[in-house]
Order: C-alpha cells, then sequence, then structure tokens
C-alpha cells in the first residue's frame, strides 16, 4: 500500500488507522508513505513534490514486485498526488498548467484498488463516489472532462471516493470537520472496499455486500455527497 497523507499530518498520517484494519486480514501486506512534506499547496510546493514522489514509488514497486496488489490511500492533499500522477494535472492558479499523466497506463492499470478521503478533485455523478453518486459537489480544483475521461477508463473501477456533505476541500462546503471525520466514519468501508478488491470482486459485489453496513453508518451525523 501506498499512502498519501493529508496537509499538515505527520508520517504516517490519519491513514495508518486504514491500513491496519486491511492487515487484519492480509499480515503479510506493508506500507510505504509518499515521501513529501504535506504542507499547504498554495504557498509550497509540497503538491508538485509529492506527485512526482507518488510516481517514482508507485513506478519502483511495481518494477521491485509485478506480482503484487498495489492498493494508494490517500487523503486530502495526498490524494490530490495521487490523482494528478495517474490523470495529470488539471491545472488551477496554485498547482499549475495542464500536464500529461505522470504514471504510464500499464502501471496505472495494475492497480488493485484506490481509496480517496476528502479529494480536492472530487467530481460528482460518477459511479464510484461512495455512497449517494447524484449529488452535486464538486472539489475546490475540479477535474477537467478530459482527465475525468481518462481516470474512469484506466482506474474508475477501482476507486471509492469519499466525500463528505459540508466538506470544503472536496463538496464546496464550509464545514471543517466534516474534512476530518472520514477515518471515524468510513474506515470500515473504505477497508472492506480494499479487501473486496484484492479477493477479486465486482464493484457491483461490494455495494451489495456493504449495503447493510451503510445502513448503520446512515445514522452518523455525516453522510456522503457524491
Amino acid at each position: 500500500m501506498i499512502l498519501g497523507r493529508g496537509s499538515t499530518e505527520s508520517v504516517p498520517g490519519s491513514l495508518e488507522s486504514l491500513v491496519t484494519l486491511i492487515t487484519q486480514d492480509f499480515p503479510r501486506a506493508n506500507y510505504e508513505n509518499i515521501d513529501y512534506p504535506a504542507t499547504d499547496e498554495t504557498i509550497s510546493d509540497s503538491y508538485f513534490i509529492g506527485r512526482v514522489a507518488a510516481t517514482k514509488q508507485l513506478i519502483s514497486y511495481c518494477k521491485k514486485c509485478p506480482l503484487s496488489k498495489i492498493v494508494l490511500l490517500g487523503y486530502s492533499q495526498g490524494a490530490l498526488c495521487i490523482d494528478d500522477a495517474i490523470t495529470g494535472s488539471s491545472g488551477n492558479e496554485y498547482l499549475g498548467n495542464l500536464s500529461a499523466p505522470l504514471v504510464p497506463i500499464s502501471v496505472a492499470e495494475s492497480v488493485t484498488a484506490i481509496v480517496l478521503y476528502g479529494n480536492p478533485r472530487h467530481m460528482p455523478h460518477e459511479p464510484y463516489n461512495v455512497f449517494n453518486p447524484t449529488q452535486n459537489a464538486t472539489g475546490k480544483y475540479p477535474k477537467t472532462d478530459q482527465k475525468l475521461a481518462y481516470w474512469n477508463q484506466i482506474v474508475g473501477s477501482v476507486t471509492a471516493d469519499y466525500c463528505n456533505v459540508g466538506d470544503p476541500v472536496c463538496a464546496s462546503g464550509d464545514n471543517i470537520t466534516a474534512h476530518g471525520s472520514y477515518v471515524d466514519v468510513w474506515n470500515y468501508n473504505a477497508a472492506n472496499f480494499v479487501k473486496s478488491k484484492i479477493l477479486g470482486y465486482s464493484f457491483e459485489q461490494y455495494e451489495t455486500e456493504t449495503r447493510s453496513s451503510y445502513q448503520i453508518l446512515k445514522k452518523t451525523k455525516w453522510e456522503t455527497h457524491g
């Protein structure tokens, strides 16, 4: 597993708790952190360093362990770095110009599962948005149509994108608490998603098998915003 922690988080970040849940069933699995500063992307080179580091680490791992199942986990800016490593930048005043994908298609297609929490590139109406894919919400740095189509073609079938209502980073909201609640609300669901992909389930099978857990999660204070 390759982890992209959120802005200002120290290594390994809150995603380590998700790793712990996944490795309960796969004790031989290991992880590494994307080697980047995780500082504010609007006033530093953190994002640029992160997307390059994510690319290099993913390519390196694929070369060393070509038969391994690779899982990408990203929170906030970490999700952004993973997203743009795969598709290339959709452009932004802080994130530079449009750019080509950094990760080769053959490497991206070898990824087994991707979990994104509070992704700044979040887009609405996608089938991998958990669980309300019809709701209108875009991240603060939305993808271009071309980049969205590329993501969907290459890794859409192995993606689970979590975006809470009110999250200012992925849902154009104003509740920063919503951006910090993912590991508490969604870790068990995300772990089940990753496990299902490792075991070879389809996304449809995953939705069916986790429906009961969603009914429990609906009772929490946060709902997803697709």
